[in-house]
């Protein structure tokens, strides 16, 4: 990837960074109502501590949006950084985010650019 190409990619992420953060930043940080139930949570949670990318996905979404839990961003990044090693690419993408604005992560451009362009080239859908 070309810096010129990058740096465009870069730039439309902030922006939409931007837009997220400013519709966050509406909403309470407490804990919103679960969209599913406590059993379904828990099976959640075990399926993440055994590995399953995309429970570890969900999670670091719950722990996100502060559904089920209250928002945490530690907790989402750790999640996160987990489904995104196994190569999921929704989790690779918000960790770029994460690492571009520092959220829950210390800021790193540099590695956030990594994430980004995995999340570019990865098959997983």
């Amino acid at each position: 990837m070309d810096a010129s190409v990058l740096r465009q990619w870069l730039w439309c992420i902030s922006l939409l960074g931007m837009v997220i953060i400013a519709g966050c930043a509406s909403t309470p940080t407490s804990q919103k109502s679960c969209p599913v139930t406590k059993k379904e949570v828990a099976y959640v949670q075990r399926q993440a501590e055994a590995g399953d990318a995309d429970a570890r996905f969900q999670l670091a979404d719950w722990y996100h949006r502060g559904r089920c839990f209250p928002t945490d961003h530690l907790k989402e990044a750790k999640w996160i950084q987990r489904a995104a090693e196994q190569g999921h690419r929704e989790a690779q993408f918000r960790l770029g985010q994460m690492l571009f604005f520092g959220t829950g992560v210390e800021k790193n451009e540099s590695a956030a650019a990594t994430w980004f362009r995995k999340a570019a080239q990865s098959k997983s859908f």
